[in-house]
C-alpha cells in the first residue's frame, strides 16, 4: 500500500476557536458541513431529491469548477476506477433486463430498473467531492469539517425527535420512517468510533449517548440490535480506556453492555415497568425471532436467490420486482441479498472490494470490522448503500494517512461541538 504525506500536527492550529473556524471558511467547506448537518432533513418521500443532496450536487459542481486533483495515491485511483468499472456493470445489468422485461411483459413500464442506477452514480460523486476537498485543503482540516457536519447533523436529528416524539410509537423525528431513523444513528456512532481519537471525550460520549436514544425510540428492531453490538465496539476502541490493558477493555466492555441490555430487557423495576415505551420494546424485542419479517427467507426476500437460478453469476437488476415470487412488487430489505440478487457474484465481488478497501485502507482488519460491525448487522435486514453518509464515510476511510499521527485537531473538534 502507498503512504500519503501526512501532514503536521499543527496544521490547524490557526482555528483554536469557534468564531475563527467558521469564519474562515469558504463556500465550498460550509457547503460540505451544512451538507452533512443537513442529511436528517426529509422535505420530500424517500427516495426523492432531499435538500442535502442538492447542496451536494452544488459542492460538486463548484469543486470540478476549480480544478485540481481527485486522488493523491495510486490506490485511491484504483479505487476510483474500480468503482466507474462497477458502475457501468451495475447500468449494463439494469439497462438489458430493463429491455428485456419490455419485451416479455404488458404491464405499465416500470423505471425503476433505471432509477436505481442514479443513486450509486450520485454517492460516487459525494465520494470524489470528498476526496477533492481533501487535495484542496488536506486531510486534517477536511476531517475536522466532516466531523463537524457529522455532529451538527446528530444534533439537527435529535430537535426532529424532541419536535415529533409524543411519547407513544415509533419515532421518526425529520426522517419519513423509523428505520431511517435507526440507520442514521448507527452510522453517526460508526463515525465516532472510527475518529475517536480526533474527537474529544464528552463530545463522543454526546453523540454515542444521542444516537442510542434515538435507535431505542425508533424502535427499530434491527437498529436496536446493531447498535448494541457496536456500542461494545465503541468502548473497546475508546481512546480513554480504564487501564492499559487491552483485555481490561473488552472484559469492561462487555460488562457494560450486557448490564445494558439486562436492564432494558428485564429488570423487574416500577419505574421501568410503568413506561408504555419500555413495555412496546421488550415486546418488539422479545418476539424478534417469532415475527413474520424476522424470516430471512420470506420475510427479508432471501428467497429470491434461489428464484434467479444461473443468473446468479451475473443478477437479473435492481428494480421491476412484480418478476419475483418472494416480497412480490417489493424490494429485498437485505444489502446482501439485493445486491447478489440484482447484480450477482461479479457486481457483489466488485463492490466488496470497493468497500473493503476503504475500509482496510490501515490495514487494521480487527479493528475496522469491529467499527464497522453495527453497519454490516443492520443490512443483513435492511438495504442501506444508497446511504450518502454511508458514503462520506467509507470516503474519508479511503484518504486517511497510512502512517500513524496524532493531530491536535480533536481539541478544536470538541470545542466546536
Amino acid at each position: 500500500m502507498y503512504s500519503q504525506k501526512l501532514e503536521p500536527k499543527n496544521s490547524v492550529q490557526n482555528h483554536q476557536t469557534k468564531a475563527s473556524f467558521f469564519a474562515q471558511m469558504t463556500m465550498r467547506e460550509f457547503l460540505f458541513v451544512l451538507a452533512l448537518a443537513t442529511k436528517p432533513l426529509y422535505l420530500r418521500s424517500s427516495g426523492s431529491v432531499q435538500v442535502s443532496d442538492l447542496l451536494f450536487v452544488l459542492l460538486f459542481g463548484l469543486l470540478i469548477f476549480r480544478g485540481g486533483p481527485v486522488f493523491q495515491t495510486p490506490l485511491e485511483k484504483k479505487w476510483l476506477v474500480w468503482f466507474t468499472i462497477c458502475l457501468l456493470y451495475q447500468f449494463v445489468v439494469n439497462l438489458l433486463n430493463f429491455f428485456s422485461e419490455q419485451t416479455q411483459s404488458t404491464r405499465v413500464l416500470d423505471m425503476s430498473l433505471l432509477k436505481n442506477n442514479l443513486y450509486y452514480i450520485f454517492n460516487f460523486l459525494v465520494c470524489i467531492t470528498v476526496m477533492q476537498l481533501r487535495s484542496l485543503k488536506g486531510f486534517s482540516y477536511t476531517l475536522r469539517l466532516y466531523l463537524t457536519g457529522t455532529i451538527l447533523s446528530v444534533i439537527i436529528a435529535m430537535i426532529g425527535v424532541v419536535l415529533q416524539y409524543r411519547g407513544t410509537g415509533r419515532a421518526t423525528g425529520f426522517f419519513n420512517n423509523p428505520n431511517q431513523l435507526g440507520y442514521f444513528c448507527i452510522i453517526g456512532m460508526s463515525v465516532v468510533t472510527f475518529f475517536a481519537k480526533e474527537i474529544k471525550p464528552p463530545v463522543r460520549l454526546f453523540v454515542v449517548v444521542i444516537c442510542l436514544g434515538m435507535t431505542m425510540l425508533s424502535l427499530s428492531k434491527a437498529s436496536i440490535v446493531s447498535s448494541t453490538i457496536l456500542l461494545f465496539a465503541y468502548f473497546v476502541n475508546s481512546r480513554d480506556r480504564v487501564g492499559s490493558s487491552k483485555l481490561l477493555s473488552v472484559l469492561l466492555s462487555i460488562i457494560v453492555v450486557a448490564a445494558v441490555v439486562y436492564i432494558i430487557m428485564y429488570a423487574d423495576w416500577e419505574y421501568l415497568n410503568s413506561k408504555p415505551f419500555i413495555v412496546t420494546l421488550r415486546k418488539r424485542l422479545g418476539a424478534i425471532t417469532t415475527e413474520n419479517d424476522s424470516d430471512l427467507g420470506t420475510g427479508r426476500g432471501y428467497d429470491r436467490i434461489r428464484e434467479i437460478g444461473s443468473w446468479i453469476v451475473t443478477g437479473v437488476g435492481e428494480g421491476s420486482y412484480f418478476r419475483f415470487t418472494a416480497m412480490r412488487g417489493k424490494e429485498v430489505h437485505s444489502l446482501y441479498a439485493s445486491f447478489l440478487v440484482s447484480y450477482g457474484i461479479i457486481g457483489v465481488l466488485m463492490m466488496a472490494w470497493i468497500m473493503t478497501t476503504a475500509l482496510f485502507t490501515k490495514k487494521r482488519y480487527a479493528r475496522s470490522l469491529l467499527c464497522f460491525s453495527g453497519i454490516l448487522a443492520y443490512c443483513v435486514t435492511h438495504n442501506g448503500v444508497r446511504s450518502t453518509v454511508l458514503w462520506a464515510l467509507l470516503a474519508m476511510l479511503l484518504i486517511r494517512p497510512t502512517e500513524e499521527a496524532e493531530p491536535e485537531a480533536p481539541a478544536a473538534v470538541g470545542n466546536h461541538a
